[in-house]
């Protein structure tokens, strides 16, 4: 029985159809309907903007027309997809336009059945993604130059940890003999011929003693700072309270004619490396004790903070000679001291020592003093949480 349309409802589906012709005229992305053998029966503006064809022109010509040779065999996969009712989805491929200049798009190919189910054709919505693509291929390239990069300069710091390990061999071999030399020869020099000498002598061969034992420690402290960058991390769960205790248990103990009060808070602990925490915290110990020697009395206080992010900041403070703040970006610089020789003596490198251990804890350590006053250091450490 034959359904006849009202003039009402005729003017409804030509508006509806010139709506969604509309729409499909001023999209940005290609559509195009073809029948299953794949000819062309309808062809859009974008369309033809994209592949430079006009409608004229495509319209009854095959789909493959605009798919390279060397891509044919996804014509075969798109129509076997399509006859089993299948979408496809971002389909990424090459096509190939007017002027034979080959263009990266995306698909998406949906097939079109009639009003009793069956396939009768397709459309595919085409998306010009040249410019992604270039994107991303200037990416890939980037990238790959990247790791190119990180690969010669691994290459370079491992040749230059060998070079580094090399002169620690050469300080610590070919150096040392001579200092040696140098330091027994002038012991020799006082013991048996002291009395030979004038007290300009005496006090020249105490200075060369006095020069090649400081050369010594210096050399000392430089392989500890080289090495502090090449041994191994082992991280375990140290007490740090029971480790300031027997640091200045020891310091005391060198010294008992020094009048000392130490205050240590009880039970802290953290997560580290407890050979490199003991290095760092004999460092800080000795310098609060050295600045404090001139002191009538020494107090030095050892605890920790609650930071704003939950875990731990740690202080030391003692009530040593203080520096000027004004210098403070000096303190943790190798051979840099903020105290003459004739003051404090000590080879420069302790506080550098220290801030590397606190960096191979992933950490971070400052300073606050006043001259003559107190000298207070606050660090984090990896691991601080509560």
């Amino acid at each position: 029985m034959l359904k006849f349309h009202t003039q009402k409802e005729v003017k409804e589906i030509e508006d509806t159809r010139l709506f969604l012709a509309s729409i499909v005229d001023s999209t940005d992305d290609a559509i195009i309907r073809k029948t299953l053998e794949g000819i062309i029966i309808s062809w859009n503006k974008a369309a033809e903007n994209l592949y430079q064809y006009t409608a004229e022109e495509m319209i009854g010509e095959t789909i493959d027309l605009l798919v390279p040779i060397e891509r044919k065999q996804e014509l075969f996969f798109i129509a076997e997809k399509l006859n089993k009712g299948e979408c496809i989805k971002n389909f990424e491929t090459i096509r190939i336009r007017k002027d034979g200049v080959g263009i990266d798009v995306s698909l998406i190919d949906s097939p079109i059945k009639n009003k009793l189910g069956s396939i009768i054709g397709s459309s595919t919505i085409v998306r010009d993604i040249t410019r992604q693509k270039k994107i991303e291929n200037e990416l890939k390239r980037l990238n790959d130059e990247l790791e190119s990069r990180i690969t010669e300069r691994t290459a370079e710091l491992e040749n230059k940890i060998k070079e580094l390990q090399s002169f620690s061999y050469s300080v610590s071999h070919d150096l040392r003999a001579p200092l040696r030399y140098i330091d027994g020869f002038s012991l020799a020099l006082l013991e048996d011929y002291g009395d030979k000498l004038d007290e300009t002598g005496i006090n020249s061969l105490k200075k060369i003693r006095y020069s090649t034992q400081r050369m010594g420690l210096l050399i000392d402290d430089m392989l500890s700072l080289s090495h502090l960058s090449q041994s191994k991390f082992n991280s375990e769960e140290v007490n740090l309270s029971e480790m300031v205790k027997e640091i200045t248990n020891e310091l005391q103990k060198n010294e008992p004619q020094r009048e000392a009060i130490f205050k240590i808070e009880d039970n802290i602990s953290t997560l580290g490396d407890k050979s490199l925490l003991e290095i760092m915290f004999y460092n800080l110990l000795s310098n609060a004790w050295k600045f404090t020697s001139k002191n009538k009395k020494t107090e030095i206080k050892f605890g920790k903070l609650l930071d704003k992010e939950g875990g731990f900041i740690y202080f030391l403070t003692d009530n040593g000679a203080g520096f000027d703040m004004q210098y403070v970006n000096k303190l943790f610089i190798p051979f840099q001291r903020l105290h003459t020789e004739k003051e404090f003596p000590g080879t420069g490198i302790g506080l550098a020592i220290i801030q590397r251990i606190v960096s191979r804890h992933h950490g971070k350590i400052w300073a606050e003093s006043s001259p003559k006053l107190s000298t207070t250091f606050y660090f984090r450490l990896n691991g601080d949480k509560v």
